[in-house]
């Protein structure tokens, strides 16, 4: 640096690259937990040591070969000091950098007023950045936003609650609405029904229901507003994220397309599915068990109509049929639940080179669907549920001599050794002893005691 004074800069950049590398927070990486914006400083549950937002600029959390420490870094060493150093000199080597550096370090540090000012100061003496990313970086900081946890179905009958994540802002607005789901579903049969040349995947996807939605724009499925309302929000000091959990007024069985537009900030949105039946699925021996149940309390739904929609891709034979590699071929039927909401269904039904959307309803209301899903039987294996499996179990694990050794012998399959006498035997190093056990129990245990010898032995 003395020999060549103008790059003193880049010496130094050099080295606070190294430090930082070093001793950065950044390489507490893999405890993702210290950089998750998950609540705010008062919330969170871990001491002091680890909070990254109490650091001082000449103090560092770091992953060390001893371990997550928590130490003052030296002048000479201090990462910090140095960028600074280099930002204020904007006749040397790329201060700009430094600036965006010590940026994303305070962001690191989950000290976002502090990033803050540095994006104020990269903007104001060098510019937006490309694509204003510097404005975006700074947004992120200081603007309103928010977002819907993900969340389960939950059971009808009850106002149905969500979790909201939010930053900076005050005031949010709900609006739910209804979601077509028979609509939907009737849609997707016609158009197997309809042979398509190619199938579209944006017309059969009746799982990511929300997807079509938001992404492609398929507002022929949302249906009237189903409720409206405002929440004011508390915010969480020093531009932290903050979750709470919003009550709605959705009682009603369906699916509702849920919008929240914060206030001077961003929308988002998230699906709510209320659910007042189920269809449990469980595969059998060469069979297929169906159960329809109530969706809050279990009670079994007797005479449910089952409705059963196939469909399988069959392919053409190429050289007489130009442009379609295969044909669509769709059947369907129905069948009804028995009085405990069973049904069971075998191969000739349902075949299991078919995909198979599944709808239960009855006349008050109640719809329930599973599909697409594929249909397999599992086999049953005798050999497997046959095996004669014997455990003992002794008063204690070791025996001085001349103590008295109770056993207990037990057979899996007691129906075949209850009330029944058999021959065991007890092997003894160096010995062996024959013993006669006495008739079995009703649960084929047998119980008996020996008499350990005066000498020691296994």
């Amino acid at each position: 640096m003395e020999i060549q004074p103008d790059h003193i800069n880049q010496a130094l950049f050099q080295y606070a690259d190294f430090l930082h590398n070093q001793f950065g927070v950044q390489t507490l990486a893999d405890y993702s937990a210290y950089f998750y914006r998950a609540a705010e400083p008062g919330q969170t549950s871990q001491n002091k040591t680890y909070q990254l937002h109490t650091l001082k600029e000449d103090e560092t959390l770091a992953r060390l070969a001893t371990g997550i420490q928590r130490f003052k870094l030296p002048d000479d060493a201090n990462y910090i000091r140095i960028y600074q150093e280099i930002a204020a000199n904007k006749n040397q080597y790329d201060p700009e950098k430094a600036v965006n550096t010590l940026a994303e370090i305070f962001e690191h540090r989950r000290q976002y007023d502090r990033a803050a000012e540095f994006w104020r100061r990269s903007i104001k003496e060098f510019g937006p950045g490309s694509d204003h990313y510097k404005q975006k970086k700074l947004d992120q900081i200081l603007g309103h936003w928010g977002q819907f946890e993900p969340i389960m179905a939950q059971a009808a009958g009850k106002p149905a609650t969500i979790e909201y994540r939010f930053r900076n802002g005050r005031h949010i607005r709900f609006t739910a609405h209804a979601i077509l789901v028979p609509k939907l579903l009737g849609d997707v049969k016609q158009y197997l029904k309809s042979n398509p040349a190619n199938l579209d995947w944006d017309k059969m996807n009746i799982e990511d229901i929300g997807y079509r939605l938001v992404t492609k724009k398929q507002n022929q499925y949302i249906g009237a507003k189903a409720a409206e309302w405002s929440l004011d929000l508390q915010p969480a000091q020093g531009h932290f994220d903050k979750r709470i959990t919003v009550q709605t007024p959705l009682k009603k069985p369906g699916a509702y397309l849920l919008t929240g537009r914060m206030q001077d900030g961003n929308t988002s949105q998230i699906m709510i599915w209320l659910h007042d039946t189920v269809i449990v699925k469980k595969p059998l021996n060469q069979g297929t068990f169906l159960f329809t149940a109530d969706a809050v309390n279990g009670r079994p739904l007797a005479d449910m109509q089952m409705e059963f929609f196939g469909y399988q891709q069959k392919p053409t034979d190429w050289q007489k049929v130009v442009g379609r590699q295969y044909n669509v071929i769709t059947t369907h039927f129905s069948r009804f639940s028995d009085p405990q909401g069973q049904l069971i269904l075998g191969p000739k039904d349902l075949n299991e080179q078919w995909q198979w959307i599944i709808t239960a309803q009855n006349k008050s209301g109640r719809l329930a669907y599973l599909g697409f899903s594929n249909i397999w039987y599992a086999g049953y294996y005798e050999q497997q549920y046959s095996q004669v499996k014997v455990f003992t179990i002794t008063d204690r694990p070791v025996y001085r001599p001349n103590q008295t050794v109770k056993q207990g012998t037990s057979y899996t399959r007691e129906k075949n050794f209850s009330n029944r006498s058999r021959l065991e035997r007890l092997v003894i190093i160096r010995s062996d002893q024959l013993f006669r056990c006495r008739c079995a129990d009703p649960q084929g245990i047998t119980r008996q005691s020996i008499q350990s010898r005066s000498r020691r032995e296994l």
